[in-house]
C-alpha cells in the first residue's frame, strides 16, 4: 500500500478483526482495492483474529513447549473459559497452577498456528 495514511488505516482494521466475518471482509476490501493479498498479510490477519478471539476467552499469554499449547487464562470462574473448556473436550486440561492455564496437545503433524486456528474457529 503506497500511501502511509492507508497502510495504516489498513492495518488498524486489520488490528480490529473480531471474528472470521471481520476478516473475510478485510480480505475482500484489499483484494478490491490492491489485488491479490500476501501470504504476509494473510498470516497478520490470521494473527489478529486470533489475538481477538484469545482475548475474547480471557486468554492473555500464549504459549508453546514441545507439542503442547499453553493458554493462560485470566480468571478460572469466567463463563467464556468453561465455554471454551466444553468445545475443546478431551483435547484439553486445565492446570491450576502459579499461572492457570490451559493445556492443548497436538500431533507432530499440526503446526502450532493450525492448532490455534481450529481452537478458536
Amino acid at each position: 500500500i503506497p500511501s502511509l495514511k492507508l497502510r495504516i488505516a489498513m492495518y488498524r482494521r486489520i488490528a480490529d478483526i473480531r471474528n472470521q466475518a471481520d476478516a473475510d471482509d478485510v480480505i475482500d476490501e484489499l483484494i478490491d482495492r490492491f489485488g491479490d493479498v500476501p501470504a504476509s498479510v494473510m498470516g497478520l490477519i490470521q494473527v489478529a483474529l486470533i489475538r481477538n478471539t484469545a482475548s475474547y476467552y480471557g486468554i492473555y499469554e500464549i504459549r508453546q513447549v514441545n507439542r503442547s499449547l499453553m493458554l493462560y487464562i485470566s480468571d478460572i470462574r469466567n463463563a467464556k473459559t468453561g465455554d471454551l473448556l466444553d468445545k475443546l473436550g478431551k483435547k484439553a486440561a486445565l492446570r491450576l497452577e502459579n499461572k492457570p492455564y490451559i493445556q492443548v496437545t497436538f500431533s507432530k503433524s499440526a503446526s502450532p498456528l493450525k492448532m490455534l486456528t481450529e481452537i478458536f474457529r
